[in-house]
């Protein structure tokens, strides 16, 4: 009886199929830490400094390139980031290096923006292309609403998603810090304004005696920031009219022994102030206003 051996041996390439390679120039967005004075705000919102990524496939035979973005929603078309958004805006695509359209992968209308419902594909004259090489420019767009960054200690938002196309997926992440602005006010001799003995025949018998004296005030803040200067009255209902001065103005001195005002001051910005070494104009409002 004679045995036959029979062997099989397997060469690489030969009926099997090769898997495509998809590269991603990002994977992950560190917005690092941030305060709303330092953010751009427009239409009741504060902009994150947009972000840049190109996505590349590279296929050894033409393939349907379905791009779809996963992650977690945060509006029909925006992902969630922390109490924040994000948007994936779509820029120039091409396929096996021409420039081709983007649409949707289901009913083939224009994106401009990925979305969590709705993947991209490529077109060109509406007809659904496939191809070795495809390539796709995206913006990363953040967002926060006013009410979410007034945070009181350090916050930290994260988000993350996953790119899938051509059977590859690739990881994106996301994260932001937030705090509020730190920053340090100074005043000159220790915050006390000296005015002095004032005899009594200094003082106008018919009308108020003025008296003006200087105090420096300095603010060092961690980077660029918004303030405002707000006063509190710590002698409230002792302010003495003073013709010509808006009595909304005017700090109380206190009172005499016989519950008398004795007068009232009050503090203005002087006109050489400076900020960052440059003229500096002092804006002045009613409490709550703009």
């Amino acid at each position: 009886m004679k045995t036959v051996a029979i062997v099989f041996a397997g060469l690489a390439g030969i009926g099997g199929a090769q898997a495509c390679e998809m590269t991603l120039s990002q994977g992950e967005i560190d917005y690092g830490v941030l305060n709303r004075t330092t953010l751009k705000a427009s239409d009741g919102s504060w902009h994150l400094a947009p972000r840049h990524l190109t996505l590349q496939v590279h296929c050894p035979q033409p393939e349907d390139m379905q791009l779809f973005y996963r992650a977690q929603a945060a509006s029909p078309d925006a992902f969630a980031l922390g109490q924040g958004r994000y948007r994936l805006e779509l820029g120039q695509a091409l396929l096996d290096g021409e420039p081709v359209a983007l649409g949707g992968a289901v009913d083939g209308r224009a994106l401009t923006s990925l979305t969590p419902d709705r993947g991209a594909v490529p077109l060109k004259g509406g007809a659904r292309l496939k191809g070795r090489q495809f390539s796709v420019q995206m913006k990363v767009v953040g967002e926060a609403s006013e009410a979410a960054l007034r945070v009181s200690d350090l916050t930290h938002w994260q988000a993350a998603g996953v790119f899938d196309i051509a059977g590859q997926q690739r990881d994106l992440s996301l994260r932001a810090g937030f705090a509020p602005a730190s920053c340090t006010p100074r005043l000159g001799e220790g915050g006390r304004v000296d005015f002095g003995r004032i005899p009594a025949q200094r003082l106008s018998p018919h009308q108020p005696t003025l008296f003006t004296r200087s105090v420096a005030l300095t603010i060092n803040c961690e980077g660029p920031t918004r303030f405002a200067l707000t006063a509190r009255e710590n002698r409230a209902g002792s302010a003495r009219t003073l013709e010509g001065l808006a009595q909304g103005s005017l700090f109380g001195l206190g009172r005499t022994a016989l519950n008398t005002p004795v007068g009232a001051y009050r503090a203005r910005v002087a006109e050489d102030s400076q900020g960052d070494g440059r003229p500096l104009v002092a804006l002045y409002g009613e409490p709550g206003g703009l």
